[in-house]
């Protein structure tokens, strides 16, 4: 149970390290084991592969404001992207009004924005 929800927090820190890498203004240099868990915790089921689309809430969306992206994406593992939909990872961030530049890496995924 706990190695599942570490994976979920590492897997929504991918959503957020996303974000950094588009050059989105508004992110701490946080990167420790509590923020990406914070980021778990809040925004997993936001972006989880399973079931439709759904705006995140506002917990989510704070938490992704105040975290480095560029860090989140450095936890992005081929495991965690079993688990996680980047096309939802993209629309959570656009959805808390972070801003994402076509093109941009995030693990080994590359962002292609609509």
């Amino acid at each position: 149970m706990k190695t599942q929800c570490m994976l979920l927090a590492t897997l929504i820190m991918a959503g957020a390290l996303i974000l950094s890498d588009y050059g989105a203004s508004g992110f701490s240099d946080n990167c420790d084991d509590n923020k990406v868990r914070e980021v778990g915790a809040q925004c997993f089921k936001y972006i989880k592969i399973s079931g439709p689309k759904i705006p995140p809430s506002k917990g989510c969306c704070n938490v992704l404001k105040n975290a480095d992206m560029g860090c989140i994406c450095k936890h992005v593992t081929p495991e965690l992207k079993k688990m996680i939909s980047m096309e939802k990872v993209v629309y959570v961030a656009q959805t808390c009004g972070l801003a994402f530049t076509p093109g941009t890496k995030c693990g080994r995924h590359t962002v292609i924005v609509d």
